[in-house]
């Protein structure tokens, strides 16, 4: 009886509930900080937008994409704003909405190998080299290594990225990937 008493005093005002004591329903109540969330990624996509649009080359599937999506398209979205250099842009959206950072780095390292953009691969890992730990450092670079080898089919190219490996086992690993036996070796 109680709660049937208490649903038809409940009333609706601009679709948040009150109860008969006139309190906002938790549930329907738009809180400041889910409003100054959506108010950054507003932000954010106001800037993705003012910078797509000078560009000549972007992927369909991302140029239709927004950061209000699933995680999946605001991660192609970081990719491709890493592929055309705008690193501070895509950092800031890796940090606020928390995404898998190295799966995109690398996914992003792997579309620049393709394009054999080696210097912009070097500029990415500059940005990047405070940003994460040394291990995963290494990984990128063996990930690039292994693309360009087998990819590219680019050995020499290659090796000029195992002189930067921060972990001596890595620096071997990407020697013997780039077929550098001796130096393996010696190192």
């Amino acid at each position: 009886f109680y709660e049937a008493v208490q649903i038809m005093q409940s009333r609706r005002i601009n679709g948040i509930y009150f109860d008969a004591l006139g309190i906002p329903d938790r549930e329907t109540l738009v809180t400041s900080a889910t409003l100054t969330a959506a108010m950054n990624t507003s932000n954010l996509q106001y800037e993705i937008c003012r910078f797509f649009a000078i560009q000549k080359n972007i992927r369909s599937s991302v140029s239709n994409a927004t950061l209000f999506d699933s995680i999946e398209k605001q991660s192609e979205i970081t990719e491709e704003l890493l592929c055309l250099n705008n690193f501070d842009l895509a950092y800031q959206i890796i940090n606020t909405f928390r995404l898998p950072a190295f799966e995109i780095y690398a996914k992003s390292l792997t579309r620049i190998v393709y394009q054999k953009l080696f210097s912009r691969i070097n500029e990415l890992l500059q940005f990047l080299k405070n940003l994460i730990s040394e291990i995963d450092w290494d990984n990128l670079l063996l990930i690039v290594i292994k693309t360009i080898v087998i990819e590219l089919k680019d050995l020499t190219t290659a090796a000029k990225f195992t002189q930067q490996f921060n972990l001596q086992e890595n620096e071997v690993e990407g020697l013997i990937i780039c077929g550098k036996l001796k130096l393996a070796y010696i190192s």
